[in-house]
């Protein structure tokens, strides 16, 4: 074999042999280095049987010393070699440029530095190639220049060599290179800073990649070489933050298994106002959660010195790491450093900054935490055992004296400060932990009241035969708080918890309120009495004989007015048990009644009485079965009138009132079990002089829910009801009902009026007329006249007026956050159903439809002509879009029965009078909401032409049930998929997209894809309803090629649904594929077409990945698109299928590479695709 073809056969290998027979051998970096080479020059030329690796072995071997004593121009040889790995990016006319060359490559990094050295070797090589040593002796790459050239000797080009392969190994490098070489770099663990620095500068991704993978092991070395010091940075915007810094996820990771380590790096970062970065306290006090508690100890001062809490006051919400630091403390008998961690939680704002953000009469938190309670402070707080109860009371006090003094000073006052926190609701002698409803940071005060109220009681209570220790802790810790009504009532319980003790300081407290002329804050809350009660009896006989004097004398005063009184009656019941029987008859006579001995004491603000309403009536259920239908309805007209209820409710218990409310229940049950009688006796309901609405209301209600649970006996005689409904027409025929009162507030409950009334003979009316399939309840035939006659008036009856239609409809609500407007009113719909005429009209289609079945078999129209006149008579006199809703949507049920009728009258249905557009609109939305026929539709094509030209400016700004534009792409994409004759040539098909609106397009793409394909069994759908596959296809073709907008087309989304096999896999993978080209990567639906891809990826590889890079990177590559998305089991499928394709593997391999570095490595799992996992 000869020595040149021994030699190329080497170079496969990575080795050449000389002659000599030393081995050439490539290092591992320089191997891949000539990977990365080949595989460069594939990507960016797209020529395999390019391999530039053998122009840098061929350079290298020529460089070999024996060689250049061989070959006196090896370096000019060896340079040559080298620059052509670079001429075909540089060359004139080169087809790819080595920028673009560099980006389509993938290269990470700083690719423009990168690519200006390149050029600046480029240079170099290509001047010694061509022996133009004196202008490659001014090149910067060896800090040579005109004035000062450097002589290019051996070494020079050697390490010129050098840094060359450098350069080029770390311009080709790709995100995939980038996480191999760092995982290599743990693995030999290096520990070489520059080159580390150099991994971690490669990109974002890089050196997250790098803090996910290293270990405690490096933990010092990294600490200790500066690559953790960017938590020492202080932040650049610190209202805002978010977690970017994965150093601090490394820190987290790793105190578990180096927590004292941990924590002495934390001592050594210092946090302040002026050095602040929230992600490094947020992930600082996350790691504290997890130290054991010797370390935590030595974290909590720096929590508090340093003000933690205040300096995290924006985020500071919850406080769940305080929680479990609490526990930690706790579980450890850690309590002096609990105690400081505490005192860092109950932190006071500053007087100042509670004034620039309270609002109105309403204080802002003193706290700095939205809800403390979530920390369990103050659980832990009164749970520390009895050596540290004085420190905890300490810091309790400190804490309630720093919110006193929040409070503005008061001249002229009892007291010196006004507090700004008010504790109305606190009772200091009978709260108790636990008791708080955890609502607002009012119950977090409440909470610190029941802290100090418990340790007190421990400390103080526990020393009452030593009088002088009881006193030391009471002078100590509750005498000096700041003069405030709040610590007034504190200390009465203080001084009461030992009342020999303090029988000085009672006799004082007690004694203060003579003092002034309106001693109420002294006395306002519960503690003043409760003193009392413990203590009143400790004074002297002649001291309890001198109060109770001044107490009638003061409270009993004949000028004082019955409130004032009651105040002094409450304090001689609380002084009870110490008055004489002389004082206790005396007490009698000043205040009109007995003294309570068991009298209890209320805080100002009681607790919430909460619960459900349950209305009584004047009568049991049992009582009222025994009357007679008319003695119900005497009973009613009087002793039961809602006005007369309300007079008989001597309890007034708001949760179980006596009202109509509970009359109305007791009747409707009454109703049920003796339905006959009370269909016999209906007309004694109506008596609208001397029976209230609300009964009349309530007895037809009773008879609708029977109707409707069908509980009536089959053999019910209803022409009483029908008696009733006469009389109700009769009376309004001599004075008509005065519309629009449909309720009435009557102190503690609702009373219907007579539009509710109405609407309920709607409602009964229309249950008679449904019954069970074809039959109704009633006799149609027999009924009929009344039945008409009852609509007749219902129909025109003033419920709904266009006024008061306006006022539902037309509601306007603004966001408080955005400013936007949004309709929150009634859409037409709804308002007619909540009409009478609307509902009127529904029972009006149930009577026509049973009029038609009465009619002989075959009889053509299926209209009466009584009946026609009461529609045109209705459709004439209507001026409301609620019912010109209703005339639209039952236009085919009408239509169906007599069409040349219904349409000489369409155009009066659609007016095209532009006063009338609203109730146009109004009765085209109706129709819309319905049924496509396609006589009706073709019936109706002018007026589909007038709705498709019609501009959207045009709409009235209201709610919709129906979205016009929906509505109508809706019925147009109906039509295309069901009939026939509608097709690409249809005048309408043409307008319609000739017409720009982008909302009607994606409506009508995506509606098609919902009812067609998307849906369960869509195939034998399809078959059944004879849908036309290849139209289909052909319009998905059409809309691609002629629909202009990307967010219309995007509704081919709900096309793509592989598994309904409805479309052949490799020719949906190309309209997928076309489709994300036109929305530029944009998706409508992400799970139907993911659950696609994994079928298509089989039969269409080329197309799938065509189709994941657009989805993923969009058109031009720009990434992080999808930061949410989850790598699941169906895409790395979808990948791995990719990859064992030929024509796939490089193309995937290129794009997980492209993904790597997008969002927060959600994506490195792909890497396993490559690696075979």
């Amino acid at each position: 074999m000869a020595e040149n073809e021994v030699n190329k056969n080497n170079v496969a290998h990575g080795s050449l042999l000389s002659g000599d027979e030393n081995p050439f051998r490539l290092s591992d970096r320089q191997k891949e280095l000539c990977r990365r080479l080949n595989q460069f020059f594939k990507i960016t030329l797209n020529k395999e049987d390019v391999a530039p690796s053998l122009l840098f072995h061929g350079a290298l071997y020529t460089m070999r010393p024996m060689h250049r004593r061989q070959n006196p121009d090896w370096m000019a040889q060896a340079a040559h070699s080298l620059r052509d790995i670079l001429y075909p990016f540089y060359k004139s006319g080169a087809i790819v440029k080595r920028e673009g060359a560099l980006i389509q490559y993938g290269s990470v990094g700083n690719v423009d530095q990168l690519d200006k050295t390149i050029g600046q070797y480029f240079g170099f090589l290509s001047d010694v190639a061509h022996h133009n040593l004196n202008t490659a002796a001014t090149n910067p790459i060896i800090n040579g220049s005109k004035k000062n050239p450097v002589l290019i000797t051996e070494e020079l080009f050697e390490n010129v060599v050098a840094g060359f392969e450098g350069v080029l190994f770390e311009t080709l490098r790709r995100q995939i290179d980038a996480h191999k070489e760092i995982d290599e770099y743990i693995r030999k663990e290096i520990e070489d800073s520059e080159a580390l620095q150099e991994l971690l500068n490669i990109n974002y991704d890089a050196r997250r990649y790098f803090y996910s993978k290293t270990h405690e092991k490096w933990l010092d070395w990294l600490w200790e070489n500066g690559f953790l010091d960017v938590i020492k940075e202080k932040s650049e915007d610190p209202t805002r933050y978010s977690y970017r810094s994965p150093e601090l996820d490394y820190l987290v990771k790793v105190a578990t298994k180096m927590p004292e380590r941990v924590a002495d790096i934390m001592l050594t970062v210092a946090i302040s106002p002026q050095h602040f970065n929230p992600e490094v306290v947020d992930r600082f006090l996350w790691i504290c959660q997890s130290l054991p508690a010797e370390q935590l100890a030595r974290i909590v001062p720096k929590i508090r010195d340093e003000k933690w809490v205040l300096l995290m006051e924006k985020f500071n919400h919850w406080g769940f790491e305080y929680e479990k630091m609490m526990e930690i403390l706790a579980n450890a008998k850690d309590y002096s450093s609990l105690l400081i961690l505490t005192e860092a939680i109950l932190e006071v704002r500053a007087k100042e900054d509670i004034s620039k953000k309270s609002i109105g009469i309403i204080p802002d938190n003193p706290f700095y935490f939205s809800n403390l309670r979530q920390t369990k402070v103050f659980e832990h707080l009164v749970g520390v055992e009895d050596t540290h109860v004085e420190p905890a009371l300490t810091l309790a006090t400190h804490v309630m004296g720093n919110i006193v003094r929040l409070g503005e000073t008061e001249k002229n006052s009892i007291f010196d400060i006004n507090d700004k926190h008010y504790l109305s609701d606190v009772d200091f002698f009978t709260i108790e932990m636990g008791d708080e409803r955890n609502i607002s940071y009012r119950d977090d005060m409440r909470a610190q009241a029941a802290v100090i109220k418990t340790l007190a009681q421990r400390l103080i209570s526990s020393k009452c035969a030593d009088a002088d220790a009881a006193k030391h802790f009471y002078e100590t810790h509750i005498k000096p708080l700041p003069n405030s009504q709040s610590v007034w009532r504190l200390k009465l319980f203080a001084i009461s918890l030992c009342p020999d003790v303090f029988k000085d300081e009672l006799r004082a407290a007690f004694f203060k309120i003579f003092d002034y002329e309106k001693p109420w804050p002294l006395i306002s809350g519960a503690e003043y009495e409760w003193a009392l009660k413990k203590g009143f009896s400790a004074l002297s006989a002649e001291d309890r004989e001198l109060y109770v004097s001044r107490v009638l004398s003061y409270f009993g005063d004949e000028d004082k007015e019955e409130w004032q009184k009651n105040s002094g009656w409450c304090l001689l019941s609380s002084a009870f048990a110490g008055l004489t029987d002389k004082k206790k008859e005396r007490a009698r006579e000043v205040f009109g009644r007995e003294l309570d001995p068991n009298y209890q004491p209320k805080a100002s603000i009681g607790d919430f009485k909460a619960g459900f309403v349950s209305a009584k009536a004047p009568i049991d259920q049992e009582a009222l079965s025994r009357m007679s239908i008319p003695e119900i309805v005497e009973k009613l007209k009087k002793d039961w009138a809602p006005e007369q209820l309300r007079k008989q409710d001597k309890e007034q218990d708001f949760l179980k009132p006596l009202n109509a409310e509970g009359m109305s229940n007791v009747l409707k049950a009454d109703i049920v079990n003796r339905l006959k009688d009370y269909i016999s006796n209906a007309f004694h309901f109506f008596d609208r002089d001397h029976l209230d609405s609300h009964y009349t209301y309530t007895f037809l209600m009773g008879v609708y829910d029977v109707l409707r649970e069908k509980k009536y006996p089959a053999n019910t005689d209803w022409s009483g009801l029908f008696k009733l409904f006469v009389e109700i027409v009769d009376s309004a025929k001599a004075r008509e009902f005065v519309p629009g009162v449909s309720e009435r507030e009557i102190s503690d409950t609702w009373l219907v009026g007579w539009d509710a009334v109405h609407n309920a003979m709607a409602d009964a009316l229309q249950e008679l007329l449904k019954g069970s399939g074809d039959q109704p309840v009633i006799d149609f035939s027999s009924c009929r006249s009344a039945l008409l006659q009852i609509l007749s008036y219902l129909l025109i009856y003033p419920d709904p007026e266009p006024e008061t239609e306006l006022k539902k409809i037309d509601t306007i609500e603004r966001d408080p956050q955005t400013g936007a407007e949004r309709h929150t009113g009634s859409d037409p719909f709804t308002a007619a159903i909540n009409s009478v005429r609307g509902r009127a009209y529904q029972v009006f289609v149930h009577f026509t439809e049973k009029d038609g079945l009465s009619l002989p078999k075959n009889t053509v129209p299926k209209l009466s002509a009584d009946v026609k006149e009461l529609y045109k008579k209705c459709l004439d006199v209507e001026k409301t879009q609620a019912v010109m809703f209703l005339f639209g949507n039952y236009l085919a049920f009408f239509y169906y029965r007599d069409r040349d009728w219904i349409s000489s009258i369409v155009p009066q249905i659609f007016p095209a009078d532009p006063t009338k557009n609203d109730l146009y609109l109004a009765a085209w939305e109706g129709y819309l909401t319905g049924t496509l026929y396609q006589e009706l539709f073709e019936e109706l094509s002018d007026y589909y032409r007038r709705a498709i030209i019609l501009d959207p400016a045009q709409y009235p700004p209201r709610r919709y049930s129906k979205d016009l534009d929906e509505g109508l792409a809706t019925h147009l994409a109906l039509a295309f998929s069901h009939f026939s004759n509608f097709d690409f040539n249809s005048d309408l098909f043409k307008l319609f997209w000739k017409t720009k609106n982008a909302k009607r397009y994606k409506e009508f793409i995506s509606f098609i894809g919902r009812s067609c394909i998307s849906r369960d069994n869509a195939r034998k759908w399809i078959e059944t309803h004879n849908i036309d596959i290849e139209k289909l296809k052909k319009f998905w073709d059409w809309a691609l090629k002629n629909c202009p907008d990307p967010e219309a087309i995007a509704g081919f989304f709900f096309w793509i649904e592989a598994e309904r096999n409805v479309f052949d896999p490799v020719w949906l993978g190309e309209h997928i594929r076309m489709t994300l080209e036109k929305t530029g990567g944009n998706v409508e639906r992400d799970s139907g077409m993911m659950q696609s891809l994994a079928i298509i990826a089989e039969s269409a590889p080329e197309d799938t990945l065509k189709i994941l890079k657009l989805y993923f990177l969009g058109p031009k590559g720009l990434g992080n698109r999808r930061p949410w998305f989850y790598v699941d089991d169906e895409l790395m499928g979808i990948f791995k299928t990719l990859y064992n394709k030929l024509v796939t593997k490089e193309g995937i391999y290129r794009l997980i590479d492209e993904l790597l570095p997008i969002g927060n490595g959600q994506f490195w799992k792909l890497k396993d695709v490559i690696n075979g996992k």
